[in-house]
């Protein structure tokens, strides 16, 4: 799947991937969505975090933290597209 249409089919924006990949961040409704489409369109859908994961979430930076890990999973299923 192109870069451009996972975009367009997650949130609407076929430049969704390409701001990721240049560094922006994006709103946590918008991370929220992907991750909606991710679960969706994946058999078995996306892993759960892992414990690490909640306890790197919990204190200051948690918002910031949980975003990274969670674009970091969107990348992964971005590769595993192809």
């Amino acid at each position: 799947m192109a870069e451009s249409t996972f975009g367009r089919r997650a949130v609407n924006d076929g430049k969704l991937v390409h701001r990721l990949r240049e560094g922006e961040r994006v709103a946590i409704d918008t991370l929220e969505r992907i991750q909606a489409y991710m679960v969706a369109s994946m058999p078995g859908g996306m892993q759960p975090p892992s414990e690490a994961i909640h306890k790197a979430v919990r204190g200051p930076g948690a918002l910031q933290r949980y975003e990274d890990w969670s674009l970091s999973q969107a990348k992964k299923h971005l590769q595993k597209l192809g």
